[in-house]
Protein backbone atom coordinates (compact mmCIF):
# COMPACT_ATOMS: atom_id res chain seq x y z
CA UNK A 1 0.00 0.00 0.00
CA UNK A 2 3.08 2.39 0.52
CA UNK A 3 3.09 2.21 -3.48
CA UNK A 4 -0.17 3.17 -4.39
CA UNK A 5 -1.31 6.11 -5.73
CA UNK A 6 -2.85 9.15 -3.43
CA UNK A 7 -6.21 10.82 -3.82
CA UNK A 8 -6.21 14.97 -4.69
CA UNK A 9 -7.66 14.81 -0.66
CA UNK A 10 -4.90 12.93 0.76
CA UNK A 11 -2.16 15.26 -1.27
CA UNK A 12 -4.10 18.53 -0.63
CA UNK A 13 -3.91 17.74 3.36
CA UNK A 14 0.21 16.66 2.61
CA UNK A 15 0.32 19.93 1.21
CA UNK A 16 -1.36 22.06 3.26
CA UNK A 17 0.26 20.00 6.69
CA UNK A 18 3.71 21.57 4.75
CA UNK A 19 7.39 19.56 5.39
CA UNK A 20 6.03 16.80 8.83
CA UNK A 21 9.19 14.61 8.65
CA UNK A 22 8.47 12.93 5.47
CA UNK A 23 11.09 13.49 2.58
CA UNK A 24 8.79 12.14 -0.05
CA UNK A 25 5.58 14.30 0.40
CA UNK A 26 7.21 17.09 -2.61
CA UNK A 27 8.31 13.97 -4.88
CA UNK A 28 4.87 12.43 -4.62
CA UNK A 29 3.08 15.96 -5.28
CA UNK A 30 4.65 16.28 -8.08
CA UNK A 31 4.04 12.90 -9.45
CA UNK A 32 0.41 13.07 -8.63
CA UNK A 33 0.15 16.40 -10.48
CA UNK A 34 2.07 15.21 -13.09
CA UNK A 35 -0.71 12.16 -13.83
CA UNK A 36 -3.59 15.02 -13.12
CA UNK A 37 -1.84 18.60 -14.52
CA UNK A 38 -5.41 19.74 -14.09
CA UNK A 39 -5.44 19.64 -10.16
CA UNK A 40 -2.60 21.67 -9.58
CA UNK A 41 -4.75 24.93 -9.16
CA UNK A 42 -8.17 22.57 -8.65
CA UNK A 43 -10.22 23.85 -6.01
CA UNK A 44 -12.97 21.35 -4.54
CA UNK A 45 -15.99 22.31 -3.22
CA UNK A 46 -15.22 22.10 0.31
CA UNK A 47 -11.39 23.86 0.42
CA UNK A 48 -10.57 27.66 -0.32
CA UNK A 49 -7.09 27.02 -1.26
CA UNK A 50 -5.60 24.40 -4.49
CA UNK A 51 -2.85 22.76 -3.96
CA UNK A 52 -0.88 25.06 -6.24
CA UNK A 53 -1.69 27.95 -3.97
CA UNK A 54 -0.65 26.11 -0.59
CA UNK A 55 2.60 24.67 -2.44
CA UNK A 56 3.34 28.78 -2.55
CA UNK A 57 2.20 29.49 0.81
CA UNK A 58 5.12 26.93 2.21
CA UNK A 59 7.52 28.43 -0.36
CA UNK A 60 8.93 25.29 -2.01
CA UNK A 61 9.76 27.00 -5.40
CA UNK A 62 11.59 24.34 -6.51
CA UNK A 63 8.91 22.19 -6.60
CA UNK A 64 6.99 24.60 -8.38
CA UNK A 65 9.41 25.36 -10.75
CA UNK A 66 9.71 21.52 -11.55
CA UNK A 67 5.41 21.69 -12.24
CA UNK A 68 5.67 24.41 -14.69
CA UNK A 69 7.34 22.34 -16.54
CA UNK A 70 4.91 19.87 -17.05
CA UNK A 71 2.95 22.74 -19.07
CA UNK A 72 2.28 24.09 -22.74
CA UNK A 73 0.50 26.13 -24.42
CA UNK A 74 -0.65 23.78 -26.79
CA UNK A 75 -2.23 20.32 -24.86
CA UNK A 76 -1.30 20.89 -21.50
CA UNK A 77 -2.44 24.56 -20.37
CA UNK A 78 -1.73 26.18 -17.17
CA UNK A 79 -3.34 29.29 -15.78
CA UNK A 80 -1.15 30.92 -13.21
CA UNK A 81 -3.76 33.74 -12.41
CA UNK A 82 -5.82 31.66 -10.91
CA UNK A 83 -7.67 32.73 -7.85
CA UNK A 84 -8.47 31.15 -3.98
CA UNK A 85 -11.96 31.07 -3.18
CA UNK A 86 -11.23 33.91 -0.18
CA UNK A 87 -13.93 36.51 0.72
CA UNK A 88 -14.04 39.15 -0.42
CA UNK A 89 -11.22 38.61 -2.92
CA UNK A 90 -9.66 35.44 -4.16
CA UNK A 91 -5.77 35.72 -4.14
CA UNK A 92 -3.68 34.68 -7.00
CA UNK A 93 -0.11 32.47 -6.35
CA UNK A 94 1.60 36.41 -6.62
CA UNK A 95 -0.55 37.58 -3.87
CA UNK A 96 0.52 34.44 -1.42
CA UNK A 97 4.01 35.00 -2.64
CA UNK A 98 4.03 38.95 -1.29
CA UNK A 99 2.16 38.04 1.04
CA UNK A 100 4.88 35.83 2.62
CA UNK A 101 7.46 37.79 0.80
CA UNK A 102 9.99 37.89 4.58
CA UNK A 103 9.94 34.47 4.06
CA UNK A 104 10.69 33.41 0.91
CA UNK A 105 11.93 36.18 -1.25
CA UNK A 106 13.59 34.59 -4.00
CA UNK A 107 9.83 32.52 -4.48
CA UNK A 108 8.14 36.05 -4.84
CA UNK A 109 11.22 37.60 -7.03
CA UNK A 110 10.64 34.62 -9.54
CA UNK A 111 6.67 34.52 -9.41
CA UNK A 112 6.42 38.64 -10.21
CA UNK A 113 9.26 37.60 -13.14
CA UNK A 114 7.16 34.69 -14.64
CA UNK A 115 3.66 37.29 -13.78
CA UNK A 116 5.94 40.10 -16.36
CA UNK A 117 7.03 37.42 -18.79
CA UNK A 118 2.88 35.77 -19.08
CA UNK A 119 1.69 39.01 -20.06
CA UNK A 120 4.34 39.89 -22.09
CA UNK A 121 4.40 36.23 -23.97
CA UNK A 122 0.45 37.35 -24.48
CA UNK A 123 0.54 40.21 -25.59
CA UNK A 124 2.80 39.05 -28.05
CA UNK A 125 0.37 36.28 -29.43
CA UNK A 126 -2.47 38.48 -29.56
CA UNK A 127 -0.05 41.15 -31.64
CA UNK A 128 -1.12 43.89 -28.81
CA UNK A 129 1.32 46.53 -30.13
CA UNK A 130 0.69 48.87 -27.67
CA UNK A 131 0.80 46.43 -24.80
CA UNK A 132 4.08 45.03 -26.43
CA UNK A 133 5.51 48.46 -26.75
CA UNK A 134 4.23 49.48 -22.57
CA UNK A 135 6.34 46.63 -21.09
CA UNK A 136 9.08 46.83 -23.10
CA UNK A 137 9.98 50.51 -22.43
CA UNK A 138 9.85 49.38 -19.11
CA UNK A 139 11.84 46.24 -19.53
CA UNK A 140 13.52 45.53 -22.91
CA UNK A 141 15.09 42.22 -21.50
CA UNK A 142 11.43 41.17 -21.72
CA UNK A 143 11.87 40.82 -25.34
CA UNK A 144 14.07 37.88 -24.84
CA UNK A 145 12.02 36.06 -21.91
CA UNK A 146 9.29 34.09 -22.09
CA UNK A 147 7.49 31.05 -19.03
CA UNK A 148 8.57 28.03 -19.27
CA UNK A 149 5.53 26.99 -20.25
CA UNK A 150 5.31 29.00 -23.35
CA UNK A 151 6.12 27.33 -26.68
CA UNK A 152 7.76 30.26 -28.14
CA UNK A 153 9.79 33.82 -27.75
CA UNK A 154 8.87 37.20 -29.29
CA UNK A 155 11.40 36.58 -31.66
CA UNK A 156 9.79 33.11 -32.98
CA UNK A 157 6.27 34.71 -32.57
CA UNK A 158 7.42 37.66 -34.84
CA UNK A 159 8.87 35.04 -37.79
CA UNK A 160 5.35 33.79 -37.57
CA UNK A 161 4.12 37.18 -37.68
CA UNK A 162 6.11 37.25 -40.68
CA UNK A 163 6.41 40.94 -41.38
CA UNK A 164 10.41 42.10 -41.30
CA UNK A 165 9.34 45.87 -40.36
CA UNK A 166 8.40 44.53 -37.35
CA UNK A 167 11.60 42.98 -36.31
CA UNK A 168 13.18 45.96 -37.44
CA UNK A 169 11.07 48.22 -35.51
CA UNK A 170 12.35 45.94 -31.72
CA UNK A 171 15.36 44.89 -32.85
CA UNK A 172 17.30 47.75 -31.17
CA UNK A 173 20.90 47.94 -30.67
CA UNK A 174 21.63 48.19 -26.65
CA UNK A 175 18.90 45.85 -26.62
CA UNK A 176 19.02 43.50 -29.56
CA UNK A 177 17.21 39.86 -30.10
CA UNK A 178 19.09 37.09 -28.91
CA UNK A 179 19.04 35.29 -32.19
CA UNK A 180 20.34 31.69 -30.92
CA UNK A 181 16.98 31.16 -28.76
CA UNK A 182 15.20 27.93 -29.54
CA UNK A 183 11.60 27.38 -29.25
CA UNK A 184 10.12 24.60 -27.39
CA UNK A 185 10.62 22.41 -30.61
CA UNK A 186 14.34 23.64 -30.33
CA UNK A 187 14.05 25.88 -33.57
CA UNK A 188 15.77 29.45 -33.84
CA UNK A 189 13.93 32.04 -35.65
CA UNK A 190 15.98 31.73 -38.73
CA UNK A 191 15.20 28.22 -38.67
CA UNK A 192 11.55 29.08 -38.58
CA UNK A 193 12.29 31.44 -41.72
CA UNK A 194 13.83 28.85 -43.38
CA UNK A 195 10.24 27.06 -42.44
CA UNK A 196 8.23 29.20 -43.65
CA UNK A 197 10.04 30.49 -46.64
CA UNK A 198 10.00 34.15 -45.63
CA UNK A 199 13.23 35.04 -47.39
CA UNK A 200 13.46 38.84 -45.49
CA UNK A 201 13.80 37.32 -42.66
CA UNK A 202 16.22 34.74 -43.53
CA UNK A 203 17.99 37.21 -45.20
CA UNK A 204 18.09 39.83 -42.28
CA UNK A 205 19.25 37.36 -39.75
CA UNK A 206 21.74 36.15 -41.32
CA UNK A 207 23.40 39.30 -42.01
CA UNK A 208 23.12 39.68 -38.27
CA UNK A 209 24.52 36.22 -37.11
CA UNK A 210 27.60 36.76 -39.12
CA UNK A 211 29.19 39.57 -37.50
CA UNK A 212 28.44 38.33 -34.15
CA UNK A 213 29.63 34.78 -35.29
CA UNK A 214 32.77 36.31 -36.76
CA UNK A 215 33.52 38.97 -34.01
CA UNK A 216 32.24 36.75 -31.13
CA UNK A 217 34.92 33.98 -32.16
CA UNK A 218 38.05 36.44 -32.70
CA UNK A 219 36.73 37.96 -28.92
CA UNK A 220 37.16 34.77 -27.57
CA UNK A 221 40.46 33.48 -28.98
CA UNK A 222 41.75 36.62 -29.24
CA UNK A 223 41.70 37.17 -25.46
CA UNK A 224 42.49 33.91 -24.72
CA UNK A 225 45.69 33.34 -26.39
CA UNK A 226 46.66 36.93 -25.43
CA UNK A 227 45.93 35.65 -21.54
CA UNK A 228 47.83 32.64 -22.64
CA UNK A 229 50.57 34.91 -24.04
CA UNK A 230 51.04 37.01 -21.12
CA UNK A 231 51.07 34.27 -18.57
CA UNK A 232 53.83 32.07 -20.94
CA UNK A 233 57.44 32.04 -19.17
CA UNK A 234 59.00 32.89 -22.85
CA UNK A 235 56.79 36.26 -22.71
CA UNK A 236 57.60 36.96 -19.66
CA UNK A 237 61.23 36.91 -20.25
CA UNK A 238 60.38 39.33 -23.60
CA UNK A 239 58.30 41.89 -21.06
CA UNK A 240 61.19 41.90 -18.86
CA UNK A 241 62.87 43.70 -21.90
CA UNK A 242 60.82 46.16 -23.25
CA UNK A 243 59.04 46.83 -20.03
CA UNK A 244 57.68 50.15 -21.60
CA UNK A 245 56.72 48.64 -25.09
CA UNK A 246 53.30 47.61 -25.64
CA UNK A 247 52.88 44.37 -27.97
CA UNK A 248 51.75 44.32 -31.15
CA UNK A 249 49.26 41.97 -30.27
CA UNK A 250 47.93 43.55 -27.55
CA UNK A 251 47.44 47.20 -29.80
CA UNK A 252 45.61 44.58 -32.18
CA UNK A 253 42.60 43.63 -29.65
CA UNK A 254 41.43 47.42 -29.35
CA UNK A 255 41.05 47.76 -32.65
CA UNK A 256 37.95 47.10 -33.77
CA UNK A 257 35.79 49.68 -32.35
CA UNK A 258 32.10 47.60 -32.65
CA UNK A 259 34.00 44.55 -30.39
CA UNK A 260 33.05 44.36 -26.83
CA UNK A 261 36.35 43.12 -25.25
CA UNK A 262 36.84 41.58 -22.10
CA UNK A 263 38.45 43.81 -19.55
CA UNK A 264 41.93 42.84 -19.89
CA UNK A 265 43.87 41.77 -16.46
CA UNK A 266 47.28 44.21 -15.37
CA UNK A 267 49.52 42.14 -16.97
CA UNK A 268 47.80 42.61 -20.49
CA UNK A 269 48.53 46.67 -19.99
CA UNK A 270 51.26 46.71 -17.73
CA UNK A 271 53.71 43.94 -18.49
CA UNK A 272 55.64 43.01 -15.36
CA UNK A 273 59.19 44.56 -14.99
CA UNK A 274 61.36 42.21 -13.06
CA UNK A 275 64.65 43.23 -14.42
CA UNK A 276 66.69 43.18 -10.90
CA UNK A 277 65.36 39.93 -9.95
CA UNK A 278 68.45 37.36 -10.62
CA UNK A 279 69.23 34.94 -13.10
CA UNK A 280 68.40 31.10 -12.22
CA UNK A 281 71.63 29.44 -11.13
CA UNK A 282 73.13 27.22 -13.48
CA UNK A 283 73.22 23.24 -12.97
CA UNK A 284 76.56 21.46 -12.48
CA UNK A 285 78.88 21.56 -15.04
CA UNK A 286 77.58 19.32 -17.39
CA UNK A 287 74.93 22.26 -18.54
CA UNK A 288 77.71 25.07 -18.63
CA UNK A 289 78.64 24.00 -22.33
CA UNK A 290 74.97 24.90 -23.02
CA UNK A 291 73.27 27.57 -20.76
CA UNK A 292 70.73 29.13 -23.64
CA UNK A 293 69.30 25.32 -24.26
CA UNK A 294 69.41 24.47 -20.01
CA UNK A 295 67.27 28.07 -19.48
CA UNK A 296 65.12 27.31 -22.51
CA UNK A 297 64.33 23.94 -21.13
CA UNK A 298 63.43 25.64 -17.54
CA UNK A 299 61.21 27.46 -19.22
CA UNK A 300 59.51 25.32 -21.13
CA UNK A 301 58.70 22.89 -18.06
CA UNK A 302 57.07 25.50 -15.68
CA UNK A 303 54.97 24.28 -12.62
CA UNK A 304 51.21 24.75 -11.67
CA UNK A 305 52.24 28.12 -9.52
CA UNK A 306 53.22 29.94 -12.47
CA UNK A 307 49.52 30.04 -13.57
CA UNK A 308 48.27 33.39 -12.39
CA UNK A 309 45.29 33.75 -9.58
CA UNK A 310 43.15 35.72 -12.56
CA UNK A 311 43.89 33.14 -15.01
CA UNK A 312 43.09 30.17 -12.49
CA UNK A 313 39.71 31.41 -11.87
CA UNK A 314 38.69 31.59 -15.33
CA UNK A 315 39.33 28.22 -15.47
CA UNK A 316 37.72 27.18 -12.78
CA UNK A 317 33.45 26.16 -12.53
CA UNK A 318 31.85 28.25 -9.98
CA UNK A 319 29.60 25.13 -9.18
CA UNK A 320 31.82 22.55 -8.72
CA UNK A 321 34.96 24.52 -8.02
CA UNK A 322 37.27 22.52 -10.06
CA UNK A 323 39.08 22.96 -13.05
CA UNK A 324 36.69 22.20 -16.55
CA UNK A 325 37.04 18.95 -17.70
CA UNK A 326 34.02 19.69 -20.21
CA UNK A 327 32.77 23.32 -20.48
CA UNK A 328 29.82 25.13 -21.64
CA UNK A 329 28.35 28.70 -22.24
CA UNK A 330 24.85 28.56 -21.01
CA UNK A 331 22.06 30.84 -21.86
CA UNK A 332 23.67 33.63 -19.34
CA UNK A 333 26.85 33.72 -20.96
CA UNK A 334 28.74 32.25 -18.18
CA UNK A 335 31.10 29.16 -18.57
CA UNK A 336 30.14 26.04 -16.63
CA UNK A 337 30.95 22.58 -16.17
CA UNK A 338 28.65 20.80 -18.67
CA UNK A 339 27.25 17.85 -15.73
CA UNK A 340 27.19 20.59 -12.80
CA UNK A 341 25.42 23.43 -14.68
CA UNK A 342 22.31 20.25 -15.82
CA UNK A 343 22.13 19.21 -12.37
CA UNK A 344 21.59 22.62 -11.20
CA UNK A 345 19.42 23.72 -13.10
CA UNK A 346 16.86 20.19 -12.65
CA UNK A 347 16.31 22.10 -9.36
CA UNK A 348 16.58 26.17 -9.91
CA UNK A 349 16.03 28.14 -13.23
CA UNK A 350 17.69 31.25 -12.57
CA UNK A 351 21.48 31.40 -12.79
CA UNK A 352 23.87 31.14 -10.33
CA UNK A 353 26.11 33.91 -11.54
CA UNK A 354 23.85 36.70 -12.35
CA UNK A 355 20.83 35.75 -11.23
CA UNK A 356 18.98 36.41 -14.58
CA UNK A 357 16.21 33.20 -15.72
CA UNK A 358 18.20 30.43 -17.86
CA UNK A 359 17.23 27.66 -20.03
CA UNK A 360 18.93 24.74 -21.10
CA UNK A 361 20.83 25.33 -24.16
CA UNK A 362 24.36 24.67 -24.34
CA UNK A 363 27.40 25.65 -26.35
CA UNK A 364 30.37 24.06 -26.17
CA UNK A 365 33.16 26.39 -24.58
CA UNK A 366 35.85 25.17 -27.51
CA UNK A 367 38.31 28.51 -26.66
CA UNK A 368 38.58 27.29 -22.78
CA UNK A 369 39.06 23.86 -23.50
CA UNK A 370 41.94 24.70 -25.95
CA UNK A 371 43.61 26.91 -23.58
CA UNK A 372 43.44 24.33 -20.95
CA UNK A 373 44.71 21.54 -23.43
CA UNK A 374 47.69 23.82 -24.20
CA UNK A 375 48.25 24.82 -20.55
CA UNK A 376 48.30 21.13 -19.49
CA UNK A 377 50.71 20.48 -22.62
CA UNK A 378 52.91 22.84 -21.03
CA UNK A 379 52.59 21.38 -17.86
CA UNK A 380 50.78 24.29 -16.28
CA UNK A 381 47.79 22.76 -14.81
CA UNK A 382 47.60 19.32 -13.22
Amino acid sequence: MANAELTYEQIYLKVKNGFTGDSSIWDRTYEYIRLHPKDLFFITPHRIWSIGHQIIYHGNLKLFQRLLELYNDKDNLIDIHSTTKDKPHGKTILDIANERKEYYKDQYDYIKRLYDQDKFIEACRKEDWPTIDAILEKDPTLKNEKPPYCSNYFIHILVYYGDIRKFDEYNIQNQPFRLDLQNVDGKTGLDLAKETKNQDFITEIERLLKPVRERGSKKEYHVREEELREYSPHTRTENNNQSTVPSRTTTQLVQPPALPLVQPSPLLTQPPVRQSEPRPVQPPPQSTQLPARQSESTLVQPTATEVSPQLLKKLTCKLTKKIFVDPVIASDGKTYERSAIRQYLTDNRFSPQTGEPMNDEFTDDIATTDLIRTLRKQNKLP
